[in-house]
């Protein structure tokens, strides 16, 4: 079977490699090339990102998927987006995660941060003092929840611990936000994904596309990079998954890939021995 790096949707008639890991053709291949998991309504059947703006001039106001953001008082406006990652799994290892933003407006250079949140908000309801203000009246109906500080800066509301970039007064562009240790925490430590919070700094004002953006390729983008599973069921790295593969597996039974690291690429399962577990690999993928 051919080895060829597949592209994010069902497998081709010839198979390809996944990840690191053959796939057969009518299977599904989440990741591009190099382990990467694009993920922008629109591409590829998702339309899992929701997004809304908070506002202090009308604190109790919501406005869903209207994507700007300056630091102007009693005028301050923050994002907040969220991507559904539920399809992915724990055993992931997150090598990188970007934020990808498309700029069509800017009044200056500034810098602009991104917290992760740690409460569950809703896109129809999330104001500036409510996480879920259904009739936009001051959060005061039953079960809509305060913020613990308005705008969303409490200990509770958000982590203190944030990503930043400097965004300059270009338009036209994307700006890539480095948000890998959040995605990480989400995907590979458990933690609920209640999406990010972004705030501007210096008092300039940044205008992007949003998830319903008539233009689909212009929409917030979250790229996540995956390391490679590291599944090497080519022995003999001659582009075939076949009988000598697996007579070369059987051989070398018993090797400690610790002890004998030149033997590693035989351990298939990573479990630091070649072994029958390792055969069983290579016959499921003859």
């Amino acid at each position: 079977m051919a080895c060829e790096e597949c592209q994010a949707g069902s497998v081709p008639a010839e198979g390809c490699l996944c990840n690191g890991e053959i796939k057969r053709p009518g299977d599904f291949c989440p990741y591009g090339p190099g382990g990467t998991i694009l993920l922008q309504n629109g591409l590829n059947g998702y339309n899992k990102q929701i997004g809304a703006e908070i506002n202090a001039h009308e604190q109790d106001t919501t406005s869903v998927g209207i994507y700007q953001i300056r630091y102007a008082g009693s005028y301050t406006t923050k994002d907040l987006i969220k991507f559904d990652l539920s399809s992915l799994s724990s055993s992931e290892k997150v090598e990188s995660a970007t934020l990808s933003l498309y700029q069509t407006f800017s009044s200056g250079i500034s810098e602009v941060r991104m917290y992760p949140l740690l409460k569950n908000w809703s896109q129809t309801g999330v104001t500036w003092n409510c996480l879920n203000d259904q009739n936009n009246n001051g959060c005061n109906d039953l079960g809509e929840i305060s913020w613990e500080t308005s705008g969303a800066t409490g200990n509770t509301d958000r982590n203190q611990t944030y990503s930043s970039i400097t965004m300059n007064d270009t338009t036209g562009i994307w700006f890539n936000l480095n948000v890998t240790d959040a995605v990480k925490s989400w995907i590979e430590q458990g933690r609920p994904n209640y999406g990010l919070l972004i705030e501007e700094e210096g008092g300039s004002y940044h205008r992007f596309t949003n998830g319903a953006d008539s233009a689909q390729d212009l929409r917030p983008k979250l790229e996540i990079k995956i390391k490679s599973q590291n599944f090497n069921y080519d022995v003999n790295s001659d582009s075939k998954i076949n009988i000598i593969d697996l007579a070369l597996s059987i051989y070398w039974q018993g090797k400690n890939t610790t002890a004998e690291p030149q033997y590693s690429h035989l351990d298939i399962n990573e479990d630091g021995i070649v072994n029958w577990d390792d055969v069983l690999e290579i016959i499921k993928h003859i």
